[in-house]
């Protein structure tokens, strides 16, 4: 099997290691850890989420934005990080911090997609 074959379903694949909190830019075909984010503002946009995160090494490119039936926002967002520790940093740290007026709910999710974790469980 090639590793993309291998890869799980849910998560994207994993970058080279780069260093804490440092962009990374996707390139091999291991996993990502992602975070879920909820509660986001209607309006916020890529820049909001990448700002929200600065400084825990989210992987450029990676937010993907939810929306309802309608195609308007629905308030989450799906966020990739280099490296499993800085995704759990930053579910532990940024957990119900605010963005605009609006307090963001952070989980951790597992290779399947689910919630592995809470900000206060990591």
């Amino acid at each position: 099997k090639t590793a993309a074959e291998a890869a799980k379903p849910g998560m994207a694949p994993k970058p080279a290691p780069a260093g804490a909190g440092a962009a990374v830019k996707p390139g091999s075909a291991t996993q990502y850890p992602q975070v879920k984010l909820r509660g986001l503002p209607y309006g916020s946009n890529m820049a909001d989420v990448l700002n929200f995160f600065r400084g825990f090494g989210v992987i450029e490119g990676s937010v993907t934005f939810g929306v309802n039936a309608d195609g308007r926002p629905s308030g989450e967002a799906w966020v990739s990080f280099g490296r499993l520790e800085d995704a759990r940093r930053a579910v532990r740290e940024k957990d119900r911090h605010h963005m605009g007026d609006r307090y963001v709910e952070l989980f951790l999710l597992n290779e399947g997609g689910g919630v592995a974790s809470r900000g206060f469980n990591t």
